[in-house]
């Protein structure tokens, strides 16, 4: 997964309402070309808060850092496109989907 998370990675704190709770994943729609990903990482055990973005008019998904974004919310692969902000949240919950699916399939 790509680490475009607005906490550790950043050098930011964890809110303190976030810090040691099993997160609820959340995917939400936060601005007409901006979707919010809150939930606990598979992979690190970790809570985070993601943030992906789209042009005005659509075009390559990229992460709060700019970077594009790829299959399974990698940073490599095939990148990432929508069309607008609704079809941006169909992705995000898509490949978040797929990169838990992956991450349980090599861990059975």
């Amino acid at each position: 997964m790509t680490r475009s998370q607005l906490s550790k990675d950043d050098g930011a704190e964890t809110p303190p309402n976030l810090k040691g709770k099993n997160m609820k994943t959340e995917i939400t729609k936060t601005a007409d070309s901006t979707v919010t990903l809150k939930a606990r990482d598979p992979l690190s055990g970790e809570n985070i808060i993601c943030e992906y973005s789209i042009p005005t008019f659509g075009g390559h998904i990229s992460d709060a850092h700019g970077k594009q974004v790829c299959v399974r919310l990698s940073n490599r692969g095939h990148t990432l496109t929508a069309t607008d902000g609704d079809d941006l949240l169909k992705v995000i919950r898509a490949e978040w989907a797929a990169y838990r699916a992956a991450h349980y399939h090599i861990q059975a």
